[in-house]
């Protein structure tokens, strides 16, 4: 395809609370309209706010890397599934989380309604919590 047939598109990947792909759309030469390539995928959300775990706390509690839980949504999955405040946030499915960024993702592989399994560390003690994400309104 041609630069000029390129009329129209953009594949946008974002990530805050959880990652979304948009839809993405060109319309060829000749055509009316668009036609759709991807379609827009839900996102999902565990409920919680989140940032890389300090150098200095992890230190202090003895975890290499990790996700600091910062706050929990009252009646959201991560409350529903035991998710408290404080945790620090080690694996997601299995896969390992040292950062935000690879938090985001992992959770951009997750759809809406799928179980969730997390490893946390509380309070020194490592725990495997099971959530089911929701949707992001």
């Amino acid at each position: 395809m041609t630069r000029s047939g390129l009329v129209g598109g953009a594949i946008a990947l974002w990530a805050g609370l959880a990652g979304t792909l948009a839809a993405a759309q060109t319309v060829r030469p000749g055509l009316r309209g668009s036609i759709p390539l991807l379609q827009e995928a839900p996102a999902a959300t565990l409920g919680f706010s989140y940032r890389t775990i300090p150098d200095d706390l992890a230190n202090e509690i003895g975890v290499e890397g990790g996700v600091e839980v910062r706050a929990v949504a009252s009646g959201g999955p991560a409350a529903q599934g035991g998710l408290k405040k404080g945790d620090i946030v080690r694996k997601v499915n299995g896969r390992r989380v040292d950062t935000a960024r690879q938090y985001q993702t992992v959770l951009g592989s997750i759809r809406p309604g799928d179980a969730v399994v997390l490893g946390v560390v509380r309070e020194r003690k490592e725990l495997e919590l099971r959530l089911q994400a929701g949707e992001r309104p």
